[in-house]
């Protein structure tokens, strides 16, 4: 016997394929202009992250690049998370931000940022290349992760 309402003529090629419904953010390119908070610091309520993290920055002359599972990365870059960096360094972190805006640059901004994590890391060849912002799915709490290239010093040769 047949469930109700059960149609046997429906078949599984009928089926469409679902199309994907995760927005995009505008990705910022300028290191200089203030990121929103609400993509520093997305809401669990946020739709526009509701199938993963997004990218809010990414490096001018650098790309993302998305793999099977979903990851989004920018090759050659380290990734760090906001969470790890409190945990390594601490109270370090006040000092690092201090720091980073004693240098001149805007809170909010991915050259901040970058000063951030080059005072953190004592790695002044440190470039941010790209900065991902997510929310926590077992938590609910927003994280952000920073991708960076290490450049090589600049050397006087003479």
């Amino acid at each position: 016997m047949m469930p109700k309402g059960w149609d046997p003529s429906y078949t599984v090629s009928d089926y469409r394929p679902l199309q994907s419904a995760r927005p995009v953010v505008y990705a910022e390119t300028n290191p200089f202009a203030l990121l929103r908070s609400d993509l520093l610091d997305p809401l669990y309520t946020d739709k526009r992250f509701a199938y993963g993290d997004q990218s809010i920055y990414i490096a001018s002359g650098h790309r993302c690049t998305q793999d099977r599972s979903g990851n989004i990365y920018v090759d050659g870059a380290n990734y760090v998370y906001t969470d790890r960096l409190q945990q390594w360094y601490g109270p370090k972190c006040d000092d690092a931000w201090k720091d980073a805006i004693t240098r001149g640059y805007a809170h909010n901004t991915a050259a901040c940022i970058e000063a951030y994590i080059q005072v953190l890391l004592s790695a002044p060849n440190l470039r941010l290349v790209h900065i991902l912002t997510g929310v926590s799915r077992s938590s609910m709490s927003p994280y952000r992760a920073y991708g960076y290239i290490r450049m090589p010093l600049d050397r006087d040769t003479a």
